[in-house]
């Protein structure tokens, strides 16, 4: 499953220069084990807005279920999509 966040300026900004600040700090430990599978959705993005968005890849869908849960209330984390499976029409 595809976990899709939306993150703020300050944050996704943090995250993307190595610089550690509080709320960086929150996310990658709410993050845990799945932090080796956060990255940009769009790397390299000169795009302000696009480089806001990354994405987590977990396996379970029970467990992307909880851990949106735990993202959502983090400050910095403004938005988290679990994205559906794909399915034929």
């Amino acid at each position: 499953m595809e976990l899709t966040l939306l993150l703020s300026t300050d944050l996704a900004s943090a995250l993307a220069q190595a610089r550690s600040t509080p709320d960086r700090d929150r996310l990658e430990a709410a993050v845990g084990r799945w932090r080796d599978r956060m990255r940009p959705l769009s790397p390299g993005a000169w795009d302000p807005q696009l480089s806001r968005y990354f994405v987590v890849d977990v396996p379970d869908p029970a467990e992307a279920a909880a851990l949106r849960e735990r993202l959502s209330a983090l400050p910095g984390v403004e938005a988290a999509y679990v994205k559906p499976a794909d399915a034929l029409p």
